[in-house]
């Protein structure tokens, strides 16, 4: 397997489980640290995120555009008490479970994988709040983190809502691939005084 990644040109940075259960979730995967990797939480709900609106039919459909509004919903749900969904450290006999793995690709870019299920659309729903609460868990105490998950969950919103955005990038298989690392580029950009935001 790592031949193939090798040769797709991607690394893998870690896997990932998320447990459902009744009215919580456990999510297991490399604890956040203090450098650069704590953005990875963030990276791997917005890959989520862009992949649950393209499967749910984008903002062509109803349901892609209810998953679309969620994202930029987020972003005004990051404050530090902010509960979404309870997490646990592990749920016994959990109701539904998905399971993962996190790619850099290209250096800066991400790619996500998810091992086949058979997953309800309401239960991918699920998984991606329970992504984004793990995200905002690893945010709290530090403003700035904070304020780059909301500016990222606004920059998926806005990313999906530019049909110049998906047209540039080739349609909308490519831009599900990509629509959380150009949001993190937009934010980063932004980040740096770059007006082409």
């Amino acid at each position: 397997m790592r031949l193939l990644d090798k040769l797709a040109g991607r690394t893998k940075l870690f896997d990932f489980t998320v447990s459902l259960g009744e009215g919580e979730a456990s999510v297991c995967m490399p604890v956040a640290g203090d450098d650069d990797s704590w953005t990875e939480a963030v990276r791997l709900w917005a890959a989520y995120q862009a992949f649950l609106i393209y499967a749910q039919g984008g903002r062509e459909t109803e349901r892609g555009l209810k998953a679309l509004c969620e994202a930029g919903a987020f972003s005004r749900m990051c404050e530090p008490e902010t509960v979404l969904i309870p997490l646990v450290p592990s749920i016994a006999s959990p109701v539904a479970t998905i399971k993962g793995s996190f790619y850099s690709f290209r250096g800066s870019q991400r790619r996500l994988s998810v091992a086949f299920n058979a997953l309800s659309m309401e239960g991918q729903r699920f998984v991606s709040l329970a992504l984004f609460q793990w995200a905002l868990q690893t945010s709290r105490g530090d403003e700035a983190r904070l304020i780059f998950l909301a500016s990222v969950a606004e920059q998926l919103f806005f990313v999906y809502d530019d049909p110049q955005i998906l047209s540039s990038i080739g349609g909308p298989v490519r831009l599900a691939q990509s629509a959380s690392d150009i949001a993190i580029q937009k934010v980063l950009a932004s980040a740096h005084g770059d007006p082409s935001r």
